[in-house]
């Protein structure tokens, strides 16, 4: 068999060097080729400055110069300085691209005249010092204007203007990367006109809202943003939207006829939706000004209302409601609540407080699944009521007021050491939900705990109860935690605060059987060593073991009692202690 054996003609004629050499030589011409046009590139940006009014950029800016064109890969630079500057993206146009534009007094207007097809102009900045911005969809397709930095008219007087198209049901979105300064005001027209803040961390420094009610929609993508200014409520200018889908903070007031909240939001300033308020994920929503949320839906998300708050229903499907205050009102609809959903009721309440009015037109028992929860505060014991008020005594579909009565007990979470209980009659308007503290042997069945224990753990909630507002707050927060399995806790975790916060009666127990057979053993010596002092008719000496000791003679024993503690680990503040 012959055998083939392959040659490298360029080795066997000693070419590799040369090769290799060749190459090295392309690659050294191709960095330098690439690093020269990068630098061509880079001297031909232009840093455009304007001396007159420019409307038809940015093929034709009017410089000191000449007319010029400016560049729409974003490699140029635009300072408009007083004179009001218009870019237009014409029709079946490439997308535009412009580096940071600044300028002093002057308008700056980013406009589209697309007809074909969705077009969009992004621009590096804009930073004026007492400037405007004006953006408009002229064409019949959707327009997306992105600023990847700041937006600043340089004044809380500029205004930044979003003009949705006149004629057509397109889309005008404006995306803006960083802080915003200036008025924003949003004219839908026909289409639509939306802010989107897209940056972390960003702020509107002022105002966003519509020139008349319903106009405009506010996006939030960027998390940590915050609006400082109010939000739709300068006067008759609502928003249509405010759609939160990344965290977010509300420092004044916000209205919209509709809100979307799929992130962790916190509303300093009154929220009035004039429709509906929804939030859809397991975002945490804060309210601290009294609001009206219209219909409120809480899908699987939590709402925490530190002041009065106003629905036209509140449906409860899977979430958590926390109210700290009371009389919240229902208007004419109802609190309704699905399996999981969860109901708190705050520690601000007092005895007699009413928890939420309504005029249930839909509902009565139905409105509380057996599988959802409500918890009371741990400051609610003995004798003491709460109230749920329908106007039309809980009758309007399921039943009456009885009924919803029973529905709702099922439905209070009861603690180791107070039972809650629903009541009333049919046609009442009012269901009374009363606290019953439990007796000591039942704690101690359920805690699993001695009689003592029970006791004291009475004796704490009464200690509690007296810091729930005032005085120790955190410690009464980690006591009503316990009781109810929150904020992480187990459901042994009772158990364990009780058997720590009460007295350690194990050790005084031995203690006192450990006194008792010292003294007995203390009399018995006495008794028999001082026999042997006494004399005459005070000498007792027929059984008593006198020892023979003399007047001369003492008698001492040292007793004394050991005891070994172990450590324990604190509920309250991470501490431990022997």
């Amino acid at each position: 068999m012959k055998s083939k054996t392959t040659i490298n003609l360029i080795e066997s004629i000693g070419l590799t060097k040369t090769f290799k050499k060749i190459f090295n030589y392309f690659s050294i011409f191709t960095i330098v080729l690439g690093s020269t046009f990068g630098t061509f590139n880079t001297a031909n940006a232009a840093a455009i400055t304007l001396n007159a009014t420019t409307a038809a950029g940015p093929g034709t800016m009017k410089t000191a110069g000449g007319d010029v064109a400016m560049a729409v890969d974003g490699t140029d630079t635009l300072n408009i300085v007083s004179f009001a500057t218009t870019l237009t993206l014409a029709d079946d146009a490439a997308n535009q691209i412009f580096g940071a534009i600044t300028g002093t007094t002057g308008t700056l207007t980013l406009t589209t005249a697309e007809d074909s097809h969705a077009s969009s102009q992004t621009v590096a900045s804009y930073v004026g010092v007492d400037g405007d911005v004006q953006i408009t969809t002229a064409g019949d397709q959707d327009h997306t204007v992105i600023f990847t930095g700041d937006v600043s008219t340089g004044a809380i007087t500029g205004i930044i203007t979003i003009d949705g198209d006149a004629g057509d049901a397109t889309a005008t979105l404006v995306q803006v990367g960083g802080d915003i300064t200036g008025v924003v005001k949003m004219d839908k027209n026909s289409g639509t006109a939306t802010l989107e803040l897209t940056g972390t961390n960003a702020t509107i420094n002022q105002s966003v809202d519509g020139l008349g009610d319903a106009e405009g929609r506010l996006k939030i993508s960027g998390a940590g943003a915050t609006m400082a200014g109010k939000v739709g409520t300068t006067g008759t200018t609502s928003l249509a939207l405010i759609d939160v889908d990344a965290t977010a903070t509300f420092a004044d007031t916000s209205e919209a006829t509709t809100y979307t909240v799929d992130a962790d939001t916190t509303f300093t300033g009154a929220v009035l939706a004039n429709t509906a308020f929804t939030v859809n994920t397991s975002a945490d929503v804060t309210l601290t000004a009294a609001s009206d949320l219209s219909l409120a839906t809480v899908t699987t998300g939590t709402v925490t209302s530190s002041a009065l708050l106003t629905t036209s229903d509140l449906i409860n499907t899977a979430g958590k409601v926390y109210l700290e205050v009371k009389n919240n009102e229902m208007g004419a609809g109802r609190y309704a609540a699905g399996n999981g959903a969860e109901l708190h009721v705050g520690k601000a309440f007092v005895s007699g407080d009413v928890i939420y009015l309504g005029d249930d037109a839909n509902g009565g028992a139905t409105d509380f699944h057996a599988g959802s929860k409500i918890y009371l505060p741990s400051n609610f014991s003995n004798g003491e009521t709460l109230k749920m008020t329908d106007a039309g005594a809980w009758d309007a579909t399921s039943g009456d007021a009885a009924t919803a009565a029973a529905a709702i007990t099922v439905t209070l979470q009861d603690t180791a050491l107070v039972d809650y209980t629903a009541t009333a009659a049919i046609g009442d308007t009012d269901i009374v939900i009363t606290a019953a503290n439990k007796t000591t042997s039942a704690i101690a069945t359920e805690l699993k705990t001695t009689s003592n224990n029970a006791t004291a753990a009475l004796q704490l909630m009464t200690a509690m109860d007296a810091n729930d507002t005032t005085g120790d707050t955190a410690a009464y927060t980690a006591f009503h935690n316990a009781l109810n399995a929150q904020s992480g806790l187990s459901a042994t975790e009772d158990t364990a605060i009780i058997n720590q916060a009460s007295p350690q009666t194990d050790l005084i127990t031995g203690s006192s059987v450990a006194a008792q057979a010292v003294t007995g053993s203390i009399q018995g010596i006495m008794s028999n060593r001082m026999a042997s002092l006494r004399s005459g008719d005070a000498y007792f000496g027929t059984g008593v073991a006198a020892g023979g000791m003399s007047a001369q003679s003492g008698f001492i024993q040292v007793f004394g009692s050991t005891a070994e503690q172990k450590k324990h680990e604190s509920w309250f503040r991470n501490s431990s202690w022997f």
